[in-house]
């Protein structure tokens, strides 16, 4: 998953300050867009739901191999998705919210131990009713970035069969979610947005583990000068973003992802 980290306030400004991305669980990620408070209250909710059932569970079953079913994770936990949404203040829930959720099946084999099932799970509001996609490459977008023609089809590009993109997977476990991260960055560079960030982070989920990166660059010019692209501080939970928002003078109600 390739998040930027760009939120934009209700005065009309933006500000790159925020992680929107997490792992949830044995193994799965989810994202989050809309509604910062509505969209960071339904990852730590998700979170708190699957590591409370690895605690009843006394311990987690034994071996890498265990992941909790990602297609009956997102359908069970909708209807506390649309609870939550709907206790929310109106100014809140006015932005809107959408939840993705990428997991690893470890019940099923396709024959291919490299290319195990990947389940994507879209969540919008109001109801949050799962929208699966379907098996083999697929892309999925939530966000602003979703209804942009360009962002969709340059990145699909990287999809495809015989892309660069799947060929450097080849040179190292996150070589290819690498390339991909940083060709996202340029994307937004060079095609700028209002509401969407250059800086992305970059999460994978594997059975059996998760890494996370970001697309820093160092570019060494021709006159000996050296450019920096570096991410800068972000916010990791609720709390440490209202705390920047404060240091900030923004106000955190009404901000969205």
């Amino acid at each position: 998953m390739v998040s930027d980290v760009r939120i934009s306030f209700s005065d009309g400004s933006e500000a790159d300050l925020l992680r929107k991305v997490y792992p949830v669980g044995p193994y799965l990620m989810a994202g989050f867009a809309g509604s910062v408070r509505i969209g960071m209250t339904l990852i730590d909710h998700l979170q708190r739901c699957l590591y409370q059932t690895l605690q009843n569970l006394d311990q987690a079953p034994p071996g890498q191999a265990f992941a909790f079913n990602p297609d009956v994770i997102a359908e069970d936990w909708s209807s506390s998705a649309a609870d939550i949404f709907s206790r929310m203040p109106d100014e809140e829930r006015e932005l809107g919210s959408q939840i993705l959720i990428v997991g690893v099946d470890s019940s099923k084999n396709t024959g291919a131990p490299q290319f195990p099932y990947i389940h994507i799970a879209k969540l919008s509001w109001p109801d949050f009713k799962p929208e699966f996609s379907p098996q083999s490459w697929h892309v999925q977008h939530i966000g602003s970035g979703s209804d942009i023609e360009k962002f969709v089809t340059v990145i699909g590009e990287h999809f495809k069969l015989g892309a660069s993109t799947l060929q450097a997977e080849a040179g190292g476990p996150n070589a290819g979610s690498s390339m991909l991260g940083h060709s996202v960055g340029r994307l937004v560079k060079e095609n700028p947005v209002t509401g969407i960030g250059a800086h992305v982070n970059i999460d994978v989920c594997r059975l059996g583990g998760f890494s996370h990166g970001n697309n820093n660059e160092r570019t060494f010019y021709p006159d000996g000068s050296i450019g920096d692209f570096q991410m800068p501080p972000i916010a990791e939970t609720y709390e440490q973003f209202l705390e920047m928002c404060q240091d900030l003078g923004k106000a955190a109600s009404g901000a969205i992802a």
